[in-house]
């Protein structure tokens, strides 16, 4: 399964000065080898491939203009592929098949690097100089096969809720803290007829960004706890998770209090975000990642941002925009050249406060949108990566995903979710 909770946004791009390509070229291929991959610079132009367009992609755009200023007659296709369960597998047939581009992201972050690092694709990374100054728990997280690093994670991404403080104050809802606060603005928003949460669940992936979220929450998935190794090992079924039946159990429970916006399994989350910018939702569900398309759409009103009010109350963060180069990219000089243009500490400052994300980088911050700042306190107080606790694998996550989409549109249940859930991990 591909999603994001440092997440998929493929949406479509408009970008002048920067070309497009989005013909899909690739045949399958056997594997190859990380070694080899030259410093030298063989063309003047360099392919870049991601799954990010429109107001997500618009970090990706100006630092591809600055780089073209900087570097003149070098130029940056940059091509934009669906960011869903087809990606890799594009992207594998084309590295192994000779059609490689020069530089591509790894979606979902480190991983999602894996299949990618196990079959020898990619280009090892760990002598270029931005290495060292990443933060160590970027470093740590971004040597995803035995211990070499293969790709520059480039930001840290937070979910939570963005909400329009106006009608916060209208209503005299203040910020929840707790589950049962977080309830009763739900109740109070209700009774004022304005719709609660925005989800996006037609996308699916932002239904398992808010599973992934509550469950990182859970005490079974604290820190030192073998659940998750259990759970990912196989040695104990996801049905006898208490963690992942709380989890479950309570996002049901937000569905049956018709919490989120109508027909939510069949709204976009791109138009979950127009609909918050309209006022129409006063809290929208959401990935850090999501300010360049709420700013895009240009609300008439005061947005905020605060953590989940769950558990722990641990905010829940991602490793976003991980670039890796291919071990046959034709011109893995550029890329290179490119990546270290991204490193320097004004370019990397610059793409941050584009990006609306957190720094993975020693000493280097972009200006945080006034939503980000609000939150940024949470994160830095008490936060927990994604996934790694979890014990979901490729398979199961997609089966989440299912389950809880089918949740939300009043056709799935816990047992149902938990089942397949079982199902998916059988077959690992």
């Amino acid at each position: 399964m591909i999603t994001r909770s440092s997440m998929s946004k493929p949406l479509a791009v408009a970008a002048t000065g920067v070309a497009i390509a989005l013909a899909l070229a690739g045949c399958a291929g056997g594997s190859s080898t990380a070694t080899g991959n030259s410093d030298k610079i063989t063309g003047k132009t360099m392919t870049f491939v991601t799954d990010q367009g429109g107001p997500a992609g618009a970090k990706y755009v100006q630092l591809i203009k600055a780089f073209e200023k900087a570097n003149p007659g070098y130029k940056v296709t940059m091509e934009i592929l669906p960011g869903d369960s087809t990606y890799n597998s594009v992207l594998t047939s084309r590295i192994s098949s000779g059609k490689s581009p020069d530089l591509f992201e790894i979606i979902n972050g480190p991983g999602s690097a894996k299949p990618f690092t196990n079959a020898h694709l990619l280009a090892e990374l760990g002598t270029e100089p931005w290495v060292k100054n990443l933060t160590p728990v970027v470093s740590d997280a971004a040597k995803t096969y035995n211990g070499h690093t293969y790709g520059f994670i480039t930001q840290i991404d937070a979910s939570g809720f963005f909400y329009n403080k106006d009608l916060f104050a209208k209503y005299n809802v203040q910020v929840p803290t707790s589950w049962g606060e977080l309830q009763a603005a739900i109740a109070t928003f209700q009774k004022a007829g304005v719709t609660p949460i925005g989800l996006g669940g037609k996308d699916g992936w932002p239904v398992n960004q808010l599973a992934y979220s509550m469950a990182a929450q859970q005490s079974e998935f604290a820190p030192g706890n073998s659940v998750g190794s259990a759970l990912t090992g196989g040695s104990k079924k996801f049905s006898s998770s208490a963690g992942w039946k709380k989890t479950l159990d309570d996002f049901s429970g937000l569905v049956a209090n018709k919490s989120f916006d109508p027909n939510a399994s069949g709204i976009t989350w791109p138009n979950s975000a127009t609909d918050f910018d309209k006022g129409n939702i006063a809290m929208f569900y959401q990935g850090d990642f999501a300010i360049p398309a709420i700013r895009d759409g240009k609300p008439a009103f005061q947005v905020g941002m605060f953590p989940l009010p769950y558990q722990s109350k641990a905010v829940t963060v991602t490793y976003g925009s991980e670039l890796a180069i291919p071990a046959k990219a034709p011109n893995a000089g550029l890329a290179k050249k490119f990546l270290n243009f991204l490193a320097d500490k004004k370019n990397y400052a610059n793409y941050l406060t584009s990006a609306a994300a957190f720094s993975s980088m020693k000493d280097v911050s972009g200006k945080l949108d006034p939503a980000l700042a609000e939150v940024a306190p949470a994160v830095a107080a008490k936060s927990v990566e994604a996934l790694s606790w979890s014990g979901l694998s490729t398979a199961t996550s997609t089966a989440l995903q299912t389950g809880a989409v089918g949740i939300l549109a009043g056709n799935g249940s816990t047992s149902s979710a938990l089942s397949g859930l079982d199902s998916a991990q059988a077959t690992n």
